[in-house]
């Protein structure tokens, strides 16, 4: 099997078990609060979409091969993502006005910025050149915790 065929069949099987942790155990949980606490509950795996950073150890190290631009597009859209997120739950937390908006805004950049990612690693060659912890990030957190809070917001 090729390195392209096992990164998008692993992403495939991360969407499928996570998307059923999250219709089985979340989605029933979050349906149970308030708008704005489901909304935080759901932001806070975004906060933490700074790890992309990792790339750029992980293209010094050789374990991805990128050009730099894609490597920055990657790493600018997701900490921006987290940045958002994190200013949505405060404003959330407040119960500030827009708060709601702000974290539509979050996820919405946040699906732009992981489908360009998804987009420019595959037309860039990247998905078959990642390897070891990088894989993990990229497929796992990325991919899989994106998608499924994308679902279950809207």
């Amino acid at each position: 099997m090729s390195l392209t065929a096992s990164f998008v069949l692993a992403a495939a099987l991360s969407c499928l078990v996570t998307g059923t942790f999250f219709a089985l155990y979340v989605v029933p949980a979050v349906r149970r609060r308030p708008l704005g606490a489901a909304l935080v509950l759901l932001l806070w795996p975004h906060v933490f979409r700074f790890v992309a950073l990792e790339i750029y150890s992980a293209a010094a190290m050789g374990h991805i091969s990128a050009n730099p631009a894609t490597l920055n597009l990657t790493v600018f859209g997701d900490v921006l993502s987290a940045v958002l997120a994190l200013v949505a739950i405060w404003a959330l937390s407040a119960r500030a006005r827009g708060a709601r908006v702000l974290a539509g805004v979050a996820v919405t950049l946040g699906s732009l910025d992981i489908a360009n990612a998804v987009v420019s690693s595959l037309a860039d060659g990247v998905a078959g050149t990642i390897s070891d912890l990088s894989w993990f990030i990229f497929v796992y957190l990325r991919i899989s915790g994106h998608l499924i809070t994308r679902f279950t917001v809207t």
